[in-house]
């Protein structure tokens, strides 16, 4: 019987053409090992474009709260129908600054909303690490969320200001006579 296959073996080599020899290709084990490899790679970039998505997506900064404000003259009555100048941001050379302009009701009130300033974390982020140095900036060259609000009418004029960690603003505003720095014209 085993004659019978060994004649059979050679019996169908003979009538197997001969064919270009095999390219080797990848044997399964170098397969599996590539498969790891790419998938390692595909989660590295999707976890860097994961990362730069959240960087860079613009998130919201309550820059200042909402404030309410009676303007009174001198005699501490109500002002009606003044003009108020909001101006808010991150003051310093390379923020922007923000300005809105209201007018007081009957009762000298006026009300600002809160003011939502949208900016990506990344920018941010590297502005703060790159400003700041290894010691933290402290005193007057410390650039935190701010508002002012001023009044400059007829030789009189207003100001109150609101820095961020300092408590609420306040609800009055005294118009005095004086000078306004925030008008050309000094009224």
């Amino acid at each position: 019987m085993r004659q019978k296959r060994s004649r059979q073996r050679v019996a169908q080599e003979q009538v197997r053409p001969r064919l270009a020899p095999r390219r080797k290709s990848p044997s399964r084990r170098g397969r599996r090992r590539m498969a790891p490899l790419l998938k390692r790679l595909l989660w590295i970039v999707a976890a860097a474009m994961l990362v730069f998505g959240v960087l860079l997506y613009p998130f919201e900064s309550h820059v200042v709260p909402a404030w309410s404000v009676q303007v009174v003259d001198e005699g501490d009555r109500p002002v009606p129908g003044i003009d108020v100048q909001q101006e808010w941001g991150q003051f310093g050379a390379d923020d922007m600054i923000w300005a809105d302009s209201r007018v007081t009701g009957a009762d000298g009130r006026v009300f600002f909303p809160e003011r939502v300033v949208q900016a990506p974390l990344g920018p941010r982020a590297l502005k703060y690490f790159l400003t700041s140095g290894i010691q933290p900036v402290s005193g007057e060259n410390k650039q935190v969320p701010s508002s002012h609000l001023f009044v400059c009418r007829q030789g009189k004029t207003g100001e109150i200001t609101w820095e961020q960690g300092k408590g609420q603003p306040q609800e009055r505003m005294l118009l005095h006579k004086g000078f306004c720095r925030y008008s050309q014209q000094g009224a």
